[in-house]
């Protein structure tokens, strides 16, 4: 090891030490859950002594009082006897021979209701099964917006996780241990009835109005829920309200004032919630047309003043097995992740049978309290740090190339949509194995073979891309938005760099690197550039990245399946300032992903070419990563410390 880097470590303080320390014992430690899967890294401790004796579980506690959780063994094993050498040291070899790799119906053991609990919920939102109580949430495909899911059903089931539980404690059998399963969450709407009054915009509302001139009250997102039996108009009506009372910012209303659009709640009495048509005296013919009619009139129908952007369009059909619903929204009024709540409040209260399932009266936080703090942290210190790395982001970007001149803004009526989806086994080697190597992200492997083909397409040095994150990351402890509707969406510029794609590796290691710099999920642009106004309203990039997750088109034993409709959800005219946009998302194990763009910029050619070769680029990034090759950490896994890529591998390459 160098001077200089044994210099470095000795500067690091007594914490930092400890992350790097834990990280370095993970490579050492590996074993395997079963013969067929990948090895888990895993901080393991062996104790001498009488097993009958000792209690793991009060020992972690003890540990808990004395050591960061980071330093907190996940495995410990008891023994007679540790293991020596002839000289008198640890036998490491013979410590490793301890632990048995589990049986695989021992797999899914768990050692309380809570545990067993949560194994349920991770195996119904992560589809997949069995899942063990030791398993690394972030290493099974869990991302931010799964664990915003988990905790919101943990909930529904009595148990009281914080938003930031499944961060802090990433396995279920850690989760047990150090969450306090007595606590009671306090949430503002605990105590308040339907709140209906003026909202602050955030601001990706602010965005929407400053983009979308020509049709604003016609931009939707729709869902068709199928397996809807026979239900009668005063059932359907009963579960729409309770929702829309539920969820405050499903009443809002938009008023376009003399300084600008404003937002205003109204209450659950103004809102016209439910379409309900009968066309089971028609024919096959007709009752589609009147379908097809129906649906245009509502989708075309909204008004953002008088409010009612939330609506169920129910249809009783001549087949009482099969009725036909549609859930519309305007955009302004929900996101990806408010679909998943609205749909499990939608599961709930309509159970098979009937079983007097209800929807629960209170969400978590309010959107009233999250814009509000959106305002307050306007003011903040900490957010004007941001404005250098932002302004960075925005500046010198290349232009595309295209096929034609196309006079900006681009129409919707002139849009184009080709999808591109991986088969399930490369989409469980992306998520399940490739994700090892470097400790990446789906999305960070997504945009590193993205910046790879737009860069090679384009001839720059750097691809700026407009990228949608959820929006919902905070670093407020008293904010809990797992169970709140709305629009959250954070939308922000970001410039990857092309040249460091000399090699796979350090492409990867790259974009890793660059897009762990977002400061706080990119939330802060839309407050710097909207609510503070103190960054210049420059054009965004021309490609927008949005990746949704997850998300599956029903529960395991659920027959209510949800669809999303896109045709005629936008109005013709809607204007589009960019040129491509690329959306990703995971639908029953398949990736899916859609490139959308217009033919007055570009040939179906290029389109298909591009998407050709962001496949064969993608797949050589997974195939890297799930090679023999071990991968490594990067500086961005120790944020605490001062290590940089060269010192990470000189301090690695001792231990080999």
């Amino acid at each position: 090891m160098g001077e200089a880097l044994k210099n470095k470590i000795k500067q690091l303080s007594e914490e930092e030490r400890g992350l790097v320390l834990r990280k370095l014992m993970q490579t050492m430690n590996q074993h395997p859950l079963d013969s067929s899967s990948e090895k888990p890294k895993r901080l393991v401790a062996y104790i001498e002594g009488d097993a009958a004796a000792i209690d793991i579980n009060e020992i972690k506690s003890l540990l808990r009082e004395r050591l960061p959780d980071y330093m907190i063994p996940s495995v410990m094993t008891v023994t007679d006897k540790i293991p020596l050498l002839p000289n008198g040291k640890v036998d490491k070899k013979g410590l490793q021979n301890l632990q048995k790799p589990p049986k695989k119906e021992e797999v899914n053991a768990s050692s309380s209701e809570l545990e067993q609990n949560l194994i349920q919920i991770w195996e119904e939102v992560l589809n997949f099964k069995p899942i063990s109580v030791h398993d690394n949430f972030f290493e099974i495909g869990g991302d931010s917006i799964l664990s915003i899911q988990i905790i919101a059903r943990a909930r529904k089931l009595g148990i009281e996780l914080a938003s930031n539980d499944l961060f802090d404690h990433q396995t279920i059998a850690e989760i047990a241990l150090f969450s306090d399963k007595q606590k009671k969450l306090v949430k503002e709407n605990d105590l308040l009835p339907a709140f209906k009054g003026p909202l602050p915009l955030s601001p990706i509302q602010h965005w929407f109005f400053e983009t979308y001139k020509n049709a604003p009250h016609y931009w939707n997102q729709t869902m068709q829920l199928e397996g809807i039996r026979n239900l009668k108009e005063d059932t359907i009506k009963l579960v729409i309200d309770s929702i829309i009372t539920k969820h405050n910012a499903l009443r809002s209303s938009f008023l376009m004032e003399d300084d600008g659009w404003k937002a205003y709640i109204k209450a659950p009495s103004e809102i016209d919630s439910l379409r309900y048509i009968d066309v089971s005296d028609r024919d096959a013919t007709n009752q589609q047309q009147t379908i097809d009619a129906q649906m245009d009139a509502v989708q075309s129908g909204f008004n953002l003043s008088e409010g009612s952007l939330f609506k169920c369009v129910y249809f009783k059909t001549h087949n009482d097995e099969a009725d036909i619903c549609f859930i519309v929204a305007h955009h302004l009024v929900v996101d990806a992740l408010s679909w998943q709540i609205i749909l499990d409040d939608l599961r709930t209260a309509l159970q098979p049978l009937s079983d007097g399932s209800t929807v629960s009266s209170n969400e978590s936080n309010s959107i009233l309290s999250w814009t509000v703090h959106l305002k307050e942290a306007a003011k903040s210190v900490e957010l004007e740090k941001e404005e250098s790395f932002w302004i960075a982001q925005t500046s010198n970007a290349t232009p595309l190339p295209k096929d034609k001149v196309g006079i900006l803004p681009l129409l919707e009526k002139d849009i184009k949509v080709h999808s591109a989806n991986f088969n399930s086994s490369i989409t469980h080697s992306l998520l399940d194995k490739a994700n090892e190597a470097y400790k990446t992200k789906t999305d960070e492997l997504l945009l590193a073979a993205l910046t790879q083909t737009i860069g090679n397409w384009s001839q720059s040095k750097a691809v700026a891309f407009g990228v949608e994150k959820h929006g919902r990351e905070t670093n407020s402890t008293t904010i809990d938005l797992t169970n709140t509707t709305g629009w959250f969406t954070a939308y922000f510029p970001i410039k990857l760099d092309v040249l460091a794609f000399e090699s796979i590796e350090k492409g990867i290691i790259g974009v890793k690197e660059q897009l762990r710099t977002i400061p706080n999920g990119g939330i802060g642009y839309g407050v710097l550039r909207y609510l503070k106004k103190s960054l210049e309203p420059v054009p965004y990039p021309e490609i927008v990245f949005n990746f949704l997750g997850r998300q599956n088109s029903s529960e395991a034993n659920d027959t209510i399946k949800a669809k999303s409709i896109t045709q005629g959800t936008r109005h013709p005219e809607s204007e589009r300032y960019y040129a491509l946009e690329i959306n990703a998302v995971l639908v029953d194990d398949v990736l899916e992903t859609t490139w959308s763009y217009s033919h007055t910029q570009y040939e179906e050619a290029t389109i298909e070419k591009l998407i050709a070769r962001f496949k064969e680029n993608l797949k050589e990034i997974i195939a890297h990563c799930t090679s023999t090759y071990s991968g490594k950490y990067t500086p961005s896994d120790f944020p605490e410390t001062s290590l940089n890529q060269d010192d990470l591998d000189s301090l690695f390459s001792t231990l080999e």
